[in-house]
């Protein structure tokens, strides 16, 4: 192999490997869950209805669940009997270990039969979910409740997204992290089933990354018109 191919081969395998790394590295697969319930006024109003971390039922008196949970956040229950804590997660199709509390059956599963909620914003879970990214990523989250996002050490983050005003409705909201950390999404599951909770996230290649992809592309376009 000459110098020249030699060089142009470079450049395609090294732009390959730092997007590859990109992709692997940035989104969260990873969250840290903590579950609360109890019982609000009866109004969608009522600040047990909001998924903030100012919700008065995030308190130690209420939480019945932390866990940590691998996979995908595709969380969805269609109502009736089965709008369960346990059905609802286990949608997702991940992996559930450490889970501590009274809604856990043992440290790697929930436990059968724990209500979501309950039509007329009664009964309300509200829920956690802590992750960490390590570069910029974008995303998506379809809920039919409230959800807002943080960043983990200030609740005045400026990219946060205030709960749907009105929580009885499917829609998704959408978000863009610049920087690497650790983020708080917070759910509020009121009114009954449906229950929603989809996030999807997408990495965002940094520049140089974007520069490597670039002179690969180019080396093999060189190459095929040598060839």
């Amino acid at each position: 192999m000459n110098r020249s191919n030699f060089r142009r081969r470079h450049a395609i395998a090294l732009g390959s490997l730092v997007l590859g790394c990109s992709l692997a590295g940035s989104a969260a697969a990873q969250y840290n869950v903590t579950v609360w319930s109890g019982t609000g006024s009866g109004s969608e109003g009522d600040p047990t209805q909001q998924a903030l971390p100012t919700n008065p039922l995030a308190i130690p008196a209420d939480q019945i669940a932390t866990f940590s949970y691998t996979g995908s956040v595709n969380w969805l229950q269609t109502g009736g009997s089965a709008n369960t804590l346990d059905q609802f997660v286990a949608n997702g199709g991940g992996s559930i270990s450490g889970c501590t509390g009274t809604a856990c059956a043992g440290s790697t599963a929930l436990a059968s039969g724990v209500v979501l909620s309950n039509p007329g914003f009664g009964l309300t879970t509200l829920m956690e979910l802590t992750f960490t990214t390590t570069g910029p990523v974008t995303g998506t989250v379809s809920h039919d409740d409230g959800v807002s996002l943080f960043a983990a050490t200030d609740t005045s983050f400026s990219n946060n997204f205030a709960p749907s005003s009105s929580p009885t409705s499917d829609v998704a909201t959408s978000f863009s992290l610049t920087q690497a950390g650790t983020y708080n999404l917070w759910y509020d599951e009121a009114n009954g089933a449906p229950s929603v909770l989809n996030l999807q996230v997408q990495t965002v290649p940094e520049p140089a990354t974007l520069s490597l992809l670039g002179l690969g592309v180019l080396g093999l376009v060189a190459r095929r018109r040598r060839g």
